[in-house]
């Protein structure tokens, strides 16, 4: 990104997290940078909301199969140094808001086969296996930078 680092108060992302922030460097290499010290970073990102029970039951199925749950989240977070985790928790009936989301895009006349089968998976889950993961970290100290420091305010 083309920001300076120690630029933002807070960083936000709203269900896209899960698409990029399960890299291993993500995290460090490309958004704490970027987060004053004290910083803020929150996500809201798809997740079991418990972990998947080995063997893996016929439900969710393999169409779930990128999903993370909500204690891989905190695991993953936990591993920076420079970060607190503060909030790590699933998101109370978050699958009824995203069945809500897809309803209102299909009655805004967004048709997908996806949509409809997604809703129709939610709607059998009931939040077991299915939903999100709300998270809140603060950047907590200095993080030395290849040909820079970060200094406190």
């Amino acid at each position: 990104m083309p920001f300076a680092h120690d630029f933002f108060d807070a960083i936000v992302s709203l269900d896209s997290y899960h698409y990029y922030g399960t890299d291993f460097g993500y995290l460090e290499f490309h958004i704490l940078r970027h987060l004053k010290r004290g910083g803020q970073i929150g996500i809201v990102s798809p997740a079991y909301p418990v972990e998947i029970p080995l063997p893996s039951p016929e439900h969710p199925g393999d169409d779930w199969h990128w999903m993370n749950s909500v204690d891989w989240w905190e695991r993953h977070w936990n591993r920076y140094p420079e970060m607190d985790v503060e909030h790590c928790k699933a998101l109370s009936n978050g699958w009824q808001s995203w069945v809500r989301w897809h309803e209102l895009c299909l009655g805004h006349g967004r048709r997908d086969d996806w949509a409809e089968s997604e809703i129709r998976q939610l709607r059998e889950d009931e939040g077991r296996y299915l939903g999100f993961v709300r998270m809140v970290g603060r950047r907590t100290y200095e993080m030395t930078l290849i040909g820079t420091t970060s200094t406190p305010e």
